[in-house]
């Protein structure tokens, strides 16, 4: 557990000092959210935006939006439900590291505020 609440710590600072340095607005999407442990420590308002988490499970899903009191969209990083240009930052901590396709992230780009 300790490895999550440093990686959860390091990514909500760069977080905010990203937001802060682009001076972005809007809704920060965390992409394949699990269970909500860094939906949770978004929504205690360290970015100062809100967010939403995207989970492709139900059950995890659910888990996540009672954990962290945010909204919870169950779906895909490969087809994300946000209109583009409706967020001010996209997390998403597993794609990389599962070397799975990068499809949802270059459509992310297209979701971001320019």
């Amino acid at each position: 557990m300790w490895w999550y609440r440093g990686l959860r710590a390091l990514t909500t600072e760069l977080l905010a000092r990203a937001l802060s340095r682009s001076g972005a607005t809007g809704l920060v999407l965390d992409a394949g959210c699990g269970t909500g442990g860094m939906m949770a420590r978004l929504a205690a308002g360290a970015t100062g935006s809100r967010t939403l988490g995207l989970e492709f499970d139900a059950v995890a899903a659910g888990l996540a939006a009672n954990k962290s009191g945010r909204p919870v969209i169950r779906g895909s990083a490969n087809e994300l439900p946000v209109r583009d240009g409706a967020l001010a930052a996209y997390l998403d901590r597993k794609s990389t590291r599962l070397n799975s396709s990068h499809l949802g992230i270059s459509y992310a780009v297209f979701c971001l505020k320019k």
